[in-house]
């Protein structure tokens, strides 16, 4: 009996190896324009990614995705030993695959997986025949962590983490839902209409939710200016926040800290 199966081409995860390599380096809040896949060979230390730290010893793999401030620093009596792979998409619009990947196995224990890097970095000599040879191992290192995840979630429910922990990463800086949705390379409305099916909430009402609960705990906790608190929190318009403030707690922002001068 013939069969035949097709594939979904357009949610095809097309990446291009764009470098490699071996580090003992610690770094703080820095972020990276390549998905950057790294495996402790040696030693152990953290990695700390919105807001949470994570334990990472020998064995493990820890993935940075684009864009979003990591930070990476050994706690052994020894430095550490990463082995790295970076890749880039042809196709962004798929940029899903790796985003649910990088949600869902921040870090996955896979010493299994070491000497796929040893081969990739070892070989490495910047030559187009290694750059294939490259880009064959990245897709068998996707194939190893897409195992590691059931199902590849077709209701969007690791969209939506990834998009939340997106907010609350930049919730200060001028931050509109389009670009949470480009950053997720959806569509707008089709991105909007997801966010609330899964949390009968807004896009907007969640980071707007964000930005006052943080901006509650500055006022009471560390008796910041109304003016300071606001653009600390990503509000342009004073006016605008005082308004929003004052609808969610039911005090303006000035009588919920004491007044101080620059709160005019």
């Amino acid at each position: 009996m013939d069969r035949n199966v097709f594939y979904d081409k357009f949610r095809f995860a097309q990446v291009v190896p764009e470098a490699c390599g071996c580090s003992s380096n610690d770094f703080s809040d820095t972020s990276f324009t390549s998905y950057i896949f790294n495996y402790v060979a040696s030693g152990e230390g953290t990695y700390a990614i919105n807001g949470r730290t994570y334990e990472v010893k020998a064995g493990d793999v820890f993935i940075s995705p684009p864009y979003l401030p990591t930070s990476q620093r050994s706690t052994g009596e020894r430095r550490w030993e990463k082995l790295w792979v970076a890749c880039v998409l042809i196709n962004p619009e798929a940029s899903f695959v790796l985003n649910q990947l990088t949600a869902a196995c921040r870090v996955a224990s896979c010493e299994e997986l070491g000497q796929l890097f040893r081969d990739i970095t070892e070989r490495a000599d910047g030559t187009l025949k290694n750059a294939y040879y490259t880009c064959g191992k990245l897709y068998e290192l996707l194939y190893a962590l897409a195992e590691r995840v059931q199902t590849i979630d077709e209701n969007g429910s690791i969209y939506i983490e990834y998009a939340k922990e997106y907010i609350n990463a930049h919730f200060s800086e001028h931050l509109m839902i389009a670009d949470v949705a480009a950053m997720l390379s959806l569509d707008r409305s089709y991105f909007s209409r997801l966010f609330y099916a899964e949390t009968q909430m807004t896009a907007k009402s969640y980071l707007e939710d964000v930005r006052l609960r943080h901006a509650a705990n500055m006022l009471s906790m560390q008796r910041r200016g109304v003016r300071e608190v606001a653009l600390a929190c990503g509000y342009r318009d004073i006016c605008s926040f005082s308004r929003a403030f004052k609808k969610k707690y039911n005090v303006s922002p000035s009588r919920f800290a004491p007044t101080r001068p620059d709160d005019l």
